[in-house]
């Protein structure tokens, strides 16, 4: 909802803040960007509607004061949406771009998402090893050595390392494990993510 300014000054003002956030979004999904843009607009919309200022470029830059800078509270906000959004679909995509706006939002955010990535490069690699094992099945897989010490992943000499205890059934197990991990990952991020905020 964009209000009709009858004083270019204000249009100027509305055009320079939502050109702001346009670029902090860049990024961001079509649809959320659209559906954050026009929450934004509402609510600047409304708040000059409901300044007591006399000017309408008055009334437009106290609005825009009392929302605030879109670089402080923009990317903490897209991080949240990125996450219910990824959340509700575990879209990959929407994962990587949390994790890119969440690292630049805080130290908090930033330390969660920094433990949370080590979670998500585990999860894809016993998912790739378990794609491995297919092509490559006495290479890749959970071996047990003469001492009892595992190994998981792929190794370049099976023989050193002992034999494979799964067999077959190491690439199911390790690519619906992986799967597990991402989306309970995926979800306990959202849940962190609310209560850093």
């Amino acid at each position: 909802m964009i209000p009709t300014f009858s004083d270019p000054l204000s249009q100027k003002l509305w055009d320079g803040y939502f050109n702001r956030v346009k670029r902090i979004m860049r990024r961001t999904p079509y649809n959320i960007r659209e559906e954050m843009l026009h929450e934004l607009q509402g609510h600047l919309a409304e708040s000059i509607s409901e300044s007591r200022a006399q000017r309408e470029p008055d009334c437009v830059q106290e609005a825009i004061e009392r929302l605030g800078d879109p670089e402080d509270y923009l990317k903490p906000m897209i991080t949240e949406r990125l996450l219910d959004h990824a959340s509700g679909n575990y879209s990959l995509r929407s994962v990587i771009l949390a994790f890119i706006y969440s690292f630049s939002s805080g130290l908090s955010r930033f330390i969660i998402s920094l433990i949370l990535s080590l979670g998500y490069i585990t999860a894809f690699t016993l998912g790739l090893t378990g794609i491995a094992n297919i092509f490559i099945p006495d290479k890749a897989g959970l071996f047990i050595s003469p001492n009892e010490f595992p190994s998981l992943g792929i190794i370049n000499n099976p023989s050193l390392y002992g034999t494979d205890i799964l067999g077959f059934w190491f690439t199911p197990l390790s690519i619906i494990i992986a799967i597990l991990m991402y989306m309970g990952l995926t979800r306990l991020w959202r849940r962190l993510i609310r209560k850093a905020s």
